[in-house]
């Protein structure tokens, strides 16, 4: 298959998301479960990311969970919740709803052909990661988005009632965690495919 990525600007694509990423560890903003994979992605010849998360947990202000526009992040983490920290959550007033969400590990890889791309992909769905796909194409490189199917939505309030249990606050914090824990499983899958089997090394 022709190639359609330009070398040179891969390299400077390279360069910029590889000095933001620094960047990110000294401000303490990355993730810091991903941030050794993330490493190992930059050292391959034919990949490195532009963005990544190893699972997270996230509360939303919203209509609905897969909206942006008109939400408000009001929690994140990338590890288990605290009871005392979901206790304050569902107390937090909201101009909608309020959700929390699990979702596991993403990764944006960014490859310098079509080929390796295909092949990313390839190996990708063949290990479970069978939401992954081709979202970008260019001269500068092609995108591929790596993503488990680990998702968990829980609508907790809306703006004028609780719409849970209080006594089952322990049954859901532990749901919530169990979810993350499944997401970081995925992700030591990752990091297995990227240490061991050396993807995009060949």
């Amino acid at each position: 298959m022709d190639n359609i990525v330009r070398r040179e600007l891969w390299e400077e694509w390279r360069a910029e998301a590889f000095k933001r990423f620094k960047e990110d560890i000294l401000i303490g903003y990355a993730d810091e479960d991903i941030v050794d994979l993330i490493e190992e992605v930059f050292r391959s010849p034919h990949c490195f990311t532009t963005s990544s998360c190893s699972g997270r947990i996230t509360a939303i202000d919203a209509p609905y969970p897969w909206l942006r526009e008109g939400s408000e992040v009001l929690f994140k983490k990338h590890s288990p919740m605290t009871p005392d920290e979901l206790a304050t959550l569902i107390n937090t007033p909201v101009l909608t709803r309020l959700w929390i969400v699990v979702s596991g590990p993403i990764l944006h890889v960014v490859t310098d052909s079509v080929d390796e791309a295909l092949k990313l992909l390839k190996t990708m769905r063949a290990e479970g990661f069978k939401h992954s796909g081709v979202i970008s194409m260019s001269s500068s490189g092609v995108v591929v988005e790596v993503i488990s199917g680990v998702w968990l939505s829980l609508l907790i309030r809306d703006r004028n009632a609780l719409l849970i249990k209080t006594s089952s606050l322990t049954h859901l914090n532990n749901l919530i965690n169990q979810a993350l824990g499944d997401a970081k499983k995925r992700l030591a899958r990752l990091k297995k495919l990227f240490f061991e089997k050396r993807v995009c090394w060949d």
